[in-house]
């Protein structure tokens, strides 16, 4: 059975946006602008990009649930974020000289550095987890499964967006959060969108037409619900209470917004079907485009490097900076990330590196035999 590439695009396109999202919020670029006219076109644009994580975890969701777990994986992903970790201590620390103390230095050499790669971490939390999930989804019927989605739409997303966090906390890092999206990503697979309801009567295009419409209206929705909200301040207790809420939940992946949004790009590239061996190579390239941008030692100088943390934000052609950034960083990263994969072949095989494969599938056999 051939590869449908469109997910792999979804992943690119993603990972670009996570890298234009990031542009943003890590080179404080609204925390900067004196031009209030500029600072609602970067709001509106970030808003727009927003899609990003949930989307990875749908997609996760809809293949894994028919897919057994492989430990492989879950190395492959620590190796990786460890080759960086280490790359990034010796350039940094012996290469630019960074200060960096003995606490830093140790947790850098930890698998799991709980101060950085969270996208990571969950993740790989939730694969771990995913072969009982997906017993209980084996087990749920259609309606059940429906109930299930419902309640946690409540729970995990309603509750926190209308209580600021208040009642119940979930701005979309949890790993409650990807359990729910990987869930609402298996009922798609399981029970696809475009064969229920009204929808079994569109066509390709205009299921593609409403998925492109109800994208733009969580989209916009978001947006001038964080507008509106922001004239409130300073009016009744009440009113100002549930708008204080709302804004801080604006930017959550939990947002119900935000979940309308994903789903609805999600469910549009669902849509496509081609095969592209240039999408799918780039497209394993992209969780190191995440690993090598968002390291907190390359954080703590990309930004000041490429001018786009600023003393005060005036002028338009920041829009046309950020997105010319985020292109060259995209592409470099894609780079670096395609040779050391190529490094990566090479070392796997190797002879030492086969005798060390085979005695730790030993190990876990003696383990899964006990």
């Amino acid at each position: 059975m051939k590869r449908n590439s469109a997910y792999d695009l979804m992943k690119i396109i993603s990972m670009f946006l996570i890298v234009l999202c990031h542009m943003i919020t890590h080179g404080q670029v609204l925390s900067y602008i004196n031009n209030p006219t500029l600072e609602i076109m970067i709001q509106f644009l970030f808003l727009g990009t927003l899609v990003h994580v949930n989307s990875f975890v749908l997609v996760t969701g809809y293949f894994q649930c028919e897919n057994s777990f492989k430990s492989s994986k879950v190395w492959s992903l620590i190796n990786a974020s460890m080759f960086y970790k280490i790359v990034f201590l010796l350039i940094f620390g012996l290469g630019f000289h960074y200060s960096l103390s003995a606490l830093q230095v140790f947790k850098e050499l930890l698998p799991f550095n709980l101060d950085e790669y969270w996208f990571i971490r969950t993740y790989i939390f939730l694969y771990c987890l995913s072969p009982f999930i997906n017993l209980l989804i084996k087990k749920l019927k259609q309606k059940q499964y429906q109930n299930l989605l419902l309640v946690m739409f409540l729970i995990f997303s309603v509750l926190p967006y209308i209580t600021g966090n208040q009642a119940f906390s979930n701005d979309g890092y949890t790993l409650y959060h990807f359990i729910f999206l990987y869930l609402i990503g298996a009922y798609l697979r399981k029970y696809p969108i475009q064969k229920s309801f009204i929808f079994e009567r569109c066509s390709t295009k205009m299921f593609q037409l409403i998925c492109i419409i109800f994208l733009f209206v969580g989209w916009i929705s978001n947006f001038i619900t964080y507008t509106a909200f922001a004239s409130f301040s300073g009016t009744h207790s009440i009113i100002e209470w549930f708008s204080n809420n709302i804004m801080t939940m604006t930017y959550a992946y939990s947002n119900p917004l935000l979940l309308l949004q994903s789903i609805s790009y999600f469910l549009l590239f669902s849509t496509f079907t081609f095969t592209s061996k240039w999408i799918t190579s780039i497209s394993a390239c992209t969780m190191g485009v995440y690993l090598i941008h968002d390291h907190p030692l390359v954080n703590s100088w990309l930004y000041n490097a490429l001018g786009i943390r600023q003393e005060s934000i005036t002028s338009y052609q920041i829009l046309l900076q950020i997105v010319v950034s985020a292109i060259l960083v995209f592409v470099v990263c894609l780079i670096i990330e395609f040779l050391r994969r190529q490094l990566f072949k090479f070392i796997y095989h190797r002879k030492f590196s086969k005798r060390i494969r085979q005695r730790y599938h030993n190990w876990i056999d003696q383990l899964t035999h006990v």
